[in-house]
């Protein structure tokens, strides 16, 4: 929704700087002008133009200084839908557990993301690898202790975020579709792909060693403690 609402603030942004160009150029209509690559042009004769960036500058001046506001607003248009379009993705983990401590370590993580078109490809991988970062530590080590309301480790010393060294190997699989209610056919990318890392984490750890951990962050302890369990079920 925000991005369809940036577009059509843009797009009246576009229109009031082409309303000043063209008192410059006196085309016979305004819409005879167009905009691209930083140069404001006739559309029948794009050799004859002006520069974006001093139509621009010349446009806020003659505002006294004030900027050039444009402002867009957006409402799904499908029955019942609280979003325009919603994305879908799937998430893969390899993990490695030391049997005699619990101890887990990150190995890989695949994500595939259906992001609609994909106008950026830099900024997707970016925000997937970003929400893996994310959600891995929500699932694998941060651990908010609290005694009677109160939170015993405020700080990043003893709250225990992802580092850099703990992230796994990461491959991001931007899946293109086209959504006709995004912008220029876009989805959003990022948030979503929390969801399954934590889940991801927990089987691949159900594979490896044979115990299921319920409740988050999937703490070495928690893993030695079910192995204890499960090897004192397999004596009796």
């Amino acid at each position: 929704m925000q991005g369809n609402a940036v577009k059509m603030a843009a797009a009246e942004v576009k229109q009031q700087i082409i309303e000043f160009a063209a008192a410059k150029l006196n085309p016979n209509i305004v819409y005879d002008l167009d905009i691209k690559d930083q140069w404001i042009h006739i559309i029948d004769r794009p050799e004859r133009g002006l520069s974006y960036f001093d139509v621009v500058k010349e446009a806020i001046r003659g505002r006294d200084g004030q900027t050039i506001i444009g402002r867009g607003h957006y409402t799904p248009h499908r029955k019942g839908m609280v979003s325009p379009a919603y994305s879908f993705g799937v998430q893969a983990i390899e993990a490695g557990v030391d049997p005699d401590t619990g101890r887990i370590k990150l190995i890989n993580c695949v994500t595939a993301h259906d992001s609609g078109q994909v106008i950026n490809p830099l900024g997707i991988e970016g925000q997937l690898e970003g929400a893996i970062a994310m959600a891995a530590g929500y699932g694998f080590t941060e651990d908010l202790l609290m005694d009677e309301g109160k939170i015993l480790n405020p700080n990043f010393v003893d709250y225990k975020v992802m580092r850099a060294t703990e992230m796994p190997d990461t491959k991001v699989i931007g899946v293109e579709t086209y959504e006709s209610e995004g912008p220029f056919g876009a989805k959003e990318a990022g948030e979503g792909l929390t969801n399954p890392t934590a889940g991801a984490l927990g089987n691949a750890i159900y594979q490896a060693v044979g115990v299921g951990i319920k409740n988050l962050p999937i703490t070495p302890e928690k893993v030695f403690d079910e192995l204890i369990k499960k090897n004192k079920r397999k004596k009796s």
